[in-house]
């Protein structure tokens, strides 16, 4: 399961044809998980053709990289014993825009870090429907559980903001906004150059005034 940082996730452990009820129970770091604010766990028992099935539900409220990675489900009762590991992955995602001249090269970069394999990435523009036709996208590599996407644009043209979209396990899309800002090329000289019949005329009237 892939999931993004600060949103909520979800793991489940089935067991079915049980002669009799099982004890399923969560741990994460070799302790068990107790119900609270943070942890929601659903239990489930049916009856089905003289066996039982169950299931455990673990609802995390908001994924968090730091802690919530490797967790086990554990099915205790009569003859089983049994640990399932389960892997989450929570992932993370920064954006980092450019400064450019007018006419000039940019680069946008979005990473994506905390994810154990590669991730589908989209870039969009925010208020165009479309991508300028000189924007070329690439998803970048994955290595050591940090992946870079780039955005890069041959000549920009006008202040924008891109969106960097990622997607977790659900297809539930988790956008970025990336700021690129294109400043004008310098004009021409802002000093006039006066011609010199200018300058005679106005010192003549100037003379003409004082007098």
């Amino acid at each position: 399961e892939k999931v993004k940082s600060s949103t909520p996730a979800k793991l489940e452990c089935k067991i079915t044809a049980l002669l009799h009820p099982v004890n399923i129970t969560w741990y994460s770091e070799d302790k068990e998980i107790i119900q609270d604010f943070y942890y929601y766990i659903l239990n489930s028992t049916a009856w089905s053709n003289s066996t039982y099935n169950q299931s455990s539900t673990l609802q995390i409220k908001a994924a968090k990289t730091d802690r919530d990675r490797e967790f086990q489900c554990k099915v205790v009762g009569g003859v089983l014993n049994i640990t399932q590991n389960v892997t989450l992955d929570v992932f993370d995602i920064s954006g980092k825009g450019d400064k450019v001249k007018e006419g000039h090269p940019a680069t946008l970069t979005c990473t994506i870090t905390g994810s154990s394999s590669l991730l589908s990435v989209t870039w969009s523009r925010v208020g165009d429907v479309t991508l300028p036709s000189d924007v070329t996208t690439s998803p970048g590599e994955w290595s050591a559980g940090t992946q870079v996407a780039t955005l890069e644009q041959k000549s920009a043209k006008n202040n924008g903001t891109f969106k960097c979209g990622v997607e977790d396990g659900s297809g539930v899309k988790h956008n970025v906004n990336i700021d690129l800002l294109v400043t004008p090329e310098p004009g021409g000289s802002s000093i006039r150059i006066v011609p010199i019949f200018h300058l005679i005329f106005i010192t003549t009237l100037l003379s003409l005034l004082w007098t």
